[in-house]
């Protein structure tokens, strides 16, 4: 690695940083960016039991859900810090590792403390997807039983690179849910993964949270990565095809597999959009925004612009495609492009060619920090180098454009409210996961759910215990339930749970104890990207 810019990673075995014993430069797993000019070095890890990695799984079942919360808020309010020794290291290194620029970074870093702060985001969504969260601490009164939410045990996250934070979201909802974690990096981000579980540590190196969180890293097809599959009973896949499909290689009976593969999303233009100048300004503003987050490597991220016309689609598609680009040049001073590398450049300057070729309309500033195409082949949108990117197609009505959309794509923006509400039956039914307003599409409400799924849900065992008081006479199986279910208690009715001594968790809503935050669904809304678009080549 000498002639290398050369990053040695650690791995995090049950909180504990692993290094390899033997620093000699042909010992360990070696990854190459930006062309050879810098090398990531991981430790060699032999496996002989997976089960090593998962010791202090028993303990963290013993945590309350508050206490859970409250660890991840301490561990927010270090990332609030931009002196923060890790967030620095990890800014300094992914600008040496990936093509985003320090802006882009620090915007992801940002997220951080947002999604973990007490009373925010996490809360929301455990009152989302479970209703009354205090099932996940004690048995609560459902029906004619109580219920109580165990977790499923030891649960393995294979992540995506292309965009940082996956390994947050992804780990948090573990930690909710009480399940021991192991996260496998991705080549696209060796980073941020190790350090942020590595500052579990710098809160409490020996707390339960710390001590079931492991982070490494293997090829494909390695021992380490069958051991690793056997050992847990759950696994969350982010990537492209092949990431997925070498998970599901692993699919045996009762292992659950949550996948979130690669989709896209789609942005529709009203007519009346285009009806004034304010209106027309507005919308390529709001879309500008979406598109330039990530450098539009998100699943949310906008590749396909329908506009409407009727007879005049054509002209408004151009004349539209001119206002985004001036917003796109806009928004670029805020959130600048990343680096490009020397493919995508020639993807992009293939691209341009071809449509031109082809006697499309190219929109673009001189260089490669943006491209549009406006065409009225639906076919040619298969392909896209992303990087703020957009194909822009006429079309006579809303009515026609939504039939492009279906179960690959994750998010439907519109310019107008009217349209969206006109066609959300017809999306649902056509598989889009979420229909939004343009400006919104990177921001997720509490309760929003994830590619069509609740899966804190899937995370857990439900386990139930029948308030039957004794065994029923017979005959009696279908007599009045009054005579044997008892009336629904103060205690299962829940809603409220102790945090840690002296703090109060959940609270129910309509009631706000001192010092609480009770909010409605819309409330808290995160401006996170965390749910990535990976084109299938993509490897992770």
């Amino acid at each position: 690695m000498s002639e290398h810019q050369g990053i040695e990673i650690p791995f995090i075995l049950s909180g504990r940083e692993y290094r390899s014993a033997d620093s000699s430069e042909n010992e360990g797993i070696v990854l190459e960016y930006k062309q050879g000019g810098t090398a990531v070095r991981f430790p060699t890890l032999e496996i002989s039991d997976a089960g090593e990695l998962f010791s202090a799984e028993k303990e963290l079942t013993k945590l309350s859900t508050g206490e859970i919360l409250d660890f991840l808020s301490a561990v927010g309010k270090l990332w609030s810090d931009p002196g923060y020794v890790r967030y620095q290291d990890s800014l300094e290194l992914m600008k040496r590792i990936t093509d985003f620029s320090e802006e882009e970074l620090v915007l992801d870093f940002s997220y951080i403390p947002a999604l973990l702060e007490r009373g925010g985001y996490l809360e929301e969504m455990l009152r989302a997807e479970f209703g009354d969260p205090g099932v996940l601490d004690q048995w609560t009164l459902r029906g004619g039983c109580e219920v109580k939410a165990i977790p499923r045990g030891r649960l393995l996250h294979v992540l995506a690179g292309n965009v940082p934070g996956v390994e947050l979201i992804s780990l948090a909802r573990g930690l909710m849910t009480k399940n021991a974690n192991v996260l496998k990096m991705a080549r696209g981000n060796p980073i941020t993964p190790v350090a942020l579980v590595s500052s579990f540590a710098d809160i409490d190196p020996d707390h339960p949270i710390t001590r079931s969180t492991s982070v490494i890293y293997w090829e494909r097809g390695s021992t380490a990565e069958t051991e690793i599959f056997r050992a847990v009973q759950s696994v969350c896949v982010w990537g492209g095809f092949d990431a997925v499909n070498a998970s599901w290689s692993h699919a045996r009976p009762g292992l659950e597999i949550l996948d979130y593969g690669p989709k896209r999303s789609m942005v529709f233009i009203g007519a009346s959009t285009m009806s004034s100048g304010d209106s027309l300004t507005a919308a390529a503003a709001a879309l500008a925004s979406d598109t330039v987050i990530h450098d539009q490597q998100a699943c949310h991220s906008p590749q396909v612009v329908f506009v409407e016309g009727g007879e005049a689609a054509r002209g408004r598609a151009e004349l539209f495609a001119s206002a985004l680009g001036r917003a796109l040049d806009e928004a670029g001073k805020s959130l600048p492009r990343g680096e490009d590398t020397i493919d995508r450049k020639a993807q992009v300057g293939h691209m341009r060619n071809m449509a031109e070729l082809m006697g499309e309309e190219v929109f673009h500033p001189g260089s490669t920090a943006w491209t549009l195409i406006v065409t009225n082949d639906f076919t040619r949108t298969a392909t896209n180098p992303l990087g703020r990117t957009l194909w822009i197609l006429p079309v006579d009505s809303i009515k026609e454009a939504v039939n492009h959309a279906d179960s690959w794509t994750m998010v439907a923006a519109f310019s107008q409210r009217a349209d969206l509400e006109a066609h959300r039956d017809f999306l649902a039914a056509r598989g889009v996961d979420r229909l939004t307003i343009l400006g919104n599409m990177g921001l997720l409400p509490p309760g929003t759910p994830h590619e069509g799924r609740y899966d804190l849900t899937r995370m857990v065992k439900f386990v139930s215990a029948d308030l039957t008081p004794e065994p029923m006479p017979a005959g009696r199986a279908a007599a009045d339930r009054s005579e044997v279910i008892p009336e629904q208690s103060e205690r299962s009715t829940l809603g409220y749970f102790r945090a840690s001594e002296g703090t109060n968790g959940f609270i129910p809503r309509g009631f706000a104890a001192e010092g609480s935050r009770s909010s409605d669904s819309g409330s808290r809304a995160l401006p996170w990207g965390m749910i990535p678009f990976i084109p299938a080549e993509i490897s992770v």
